[in-house]
């Protein structure tokens, strides 16, 4: 089955001071993010199954804007994902499932990694 999912995940920033004089500091940001992505179940949409999945999207990420980091950037994401779930359908057309996935990209040329677990309804029509 192919699927198309989008996203917005929002990251606060933080500061973190180690007592020593050293200063960490995260910008954080939101992410908006589209994806494609297959699934492969092993028994048919009527009963409970339990799935894999695999994909790719693309999206924009935009960090925040705050006192250590005055410049405004936008900056495109490329990335891949893959994961597993669960599908338990209620009645035709009308399921919900739950999965967890892990998105591996890049943005602005580093390394983005992201471990969401979902859970949702999903109406076919």
């Amino acid at each position: 089955m192919c699927l198309f999912d989008v996203k917005r995940t929002h990251l606060s920033g933080r500061v973190s001071n180690d007592g020593r004089g050293g200063v960490s500091a995260f910008r954080g940001g939101t992410l908006a993010f589209g994806a494609a992505e297959l699934r492969a179940a092993r028994r048919g949409r009527d009963r409970v199954s339990p799935y894999v999945l695999g994909g790719f999207g693309a999206g924009v990420s935009r960090p925040h804007v705050k006192g250590m980091f005055p410049d405004a950037v936008s900056n495109d994401v490329r990335a891949m994902l893959f994961g597993a779930g669960i599908h338990v359908p209620l009645r035709a057309g009308l399921s919900v499932f739950s999965d967890v996935r892990m998105i591996i990209g890049a943005e602005a040329g580093e390394l983005l990694a992201m471990a969401p677990v979902r859970a949702g309804m999903a109406c076919r029509f």
